[in-house]
């Protein structure tokens, strides 16, 4: 699959993928395949992990027609960017020798 060449994600072994947080949402958000990625694993029944910055619980919503991308994508991204900004409020620790 030619997206995938694309994909934010694409070499960050750094990053758990098979499961779902707010670094993966922030990856995912400004990703330029999302929306191929999101396809791909609503396709897979059984998907977990991360696709297309959703879950694999928000993945089956999504398929019954219980939320749609839109509303997965905003909230996830509102989560995310709240999670980032109280990461940002801790202190540093700074160790001096």
């Amino acid at each position: 699959m030619s997206w995938k060449r694309k994909a934010a994600c694409r070499g960050r072994g750094d990053v758990e993928w098979d499961s779902f947080g707010p670094v993966q949402v922030l990856i995912c958000s400004g990703c330029p395949v999302r929306a191929e990625c999101l396809h791909a694993g609503l396709l897979e029944v059984e998907s977990p992990g991360t696709w297309g910055m959703t879950s694999e619980a928000q993945r089956n919503r999504i398929r019954n027609g219980k939320t749609s991308v839109t509303e997965a994508w905003q909230s996830n991204e509102e989560e995310a960017r709240a999670w980032l900004a109280e990461r940002q409020k801790q202190p540093t620790l700074v160790w001096e020798r």
